[in-house]
C-alpha cells in the first residue's frame, strides 16, 4: 500500500503507491489516516527544500522533483475533493491537512528573491472545494472561517480573491456569502 521514499539523509517519509488507491476510497479510516502520513511526508519535504528546483540539481534531482510537486498536486487535489465527503469529520480532516500545507508551503517553498510567498494556486483550490461542495457540513464551513478567514488577514485576503476569479458573477458570490438559514 505504501512505498517508501529514500534520500541522501535516509528515510524521508511514505508516498502512497497509486495502484492501491481505488480501495482506499472504500476504507475511509484508512484513506484519513494515509492523507495525514502523506501531509507530514510533503511538510517535511517542503521544509527540507526537497519540492523546489534548484541551479545546482541533477538532471535526475530535477526530475524528483518535478515527481514530487505533481504528487504534491495529486495530494491535495485528493484532499479537496475529500471536502465533498458525506462525512463532517472527514471534511474537518481534510480542511485542517490543506490549510498546513498552505502554511508549509508558504513557508518552505518560496521563490528565490521573494521576501514574502502566498501559495494562492493551493488556495484557490481548496476554495473551490469549499464552494462547490454539495455534501460540506456548515459547521464545518463555519469552523474553517472562524479558524483561518477571520484570523489571518493574508488568508481573508486570498479567500476573496479567490471568490472574486473563480465566480465573476455578483450573484453567485452574493449567494456565498448570506447564510441560507437566515
Amino acid at each position: 500500500m505504501y512505498a517508501q521514499l529514500e534520500g541522501k539523509t535516509g528515510r524521508d517519509g511514505w508516498i502512497l503507491n497509486g495502484t492501491n488507491q481505488d480501495s482506499l476510497e472504500t476504507d475511509q479510516q484508512t484513506a484519513v489516516i494515509a492523507a495525514v502520513a502523506l501531509c507530514r511526508t510533503f511538510c517535511r519535504l517542503m521544509a527540507k527544500g526537497r519540492l523546489l528546483k534548484r541551479k545546482g540539481n541533477t538532471e535526475d534531482e530535477a526530475t524528483t522533483v518535478v515527481w514530487m510537486r505533481e504528487r504534491y498536486k495529486e495530494c491535495v487535489a485528493q484532499l479537496c475533493a475529500s471536502l465533498n465527503n458525506e462525512e463532517s469529520g472527514v471534511q474537518n480532516t481534510a480542511l485542517t491537512l490543506l490549510m498546513r500545507l498552505v502554511k508549509e508551503e508558504g513557508t518552505h517553498v518560496v521563490p528565490e528573491g521573494e521576501a514574502y510567498y502566498f501559495p494562492n494556486d493551493t488556495f484557490y483550490r481548496i476554495v473551490k472545494g469549499i464552494v462547490v461542495a454539495d455534501n460540506m457540513d456548515e459547521e464545518v464551513k463555519r469552523e474553517w472561517v472562524e479558524k483561518y478567514v477571520d484570523v489571518y488577514d493574508d488568508v481573508r485576503y486570498s479567500f476573496f480573491t479567490a471568490i472574486k476569479y473563480s465566480f465573476p458573477s455578483p450573484r453567485v458570490v452574493n449567494s456565498l456569502l448570506t447564510d441560507p438559514d437566515a
